[in-house]
């Protein structure tokens, strides 16, 4: 039952950070954006979205040393 819960709070997370992503900031004054930034950031953290780009580069890089490892073998 937890695990249920839980997969409704994230999918609840998602949503809102589906709204706030959609959500136009040009009319809002700069404390009403950094509301939002920090809302935004803050439900991007909770999903785990904020380390998806600084992973692909790190991703890259094993494979290349797991090809290295094995002409290095051969």
């Amino acid at each position: 039952m937890k695990n249920l819960w839980g997969g409704l709070v994230k999918a609840k997370l998602l949503k809102q950070w589906n709204i706030l992503k959609g959500r136009s900031t040009r009319d809002m004054d700069p404390a009403e954006r950094r509301t939002h930034g920090r809302a935004v950031k803050m439900v991007e953290k909770e999903l785990g979205l904020l380390d998806d780009e600084e992973e692909e580069p790190e991703a890259e890089r094993e494979e290349e040393e797991d090809e290295d490892e094995i002409e290095e073998s051969d």
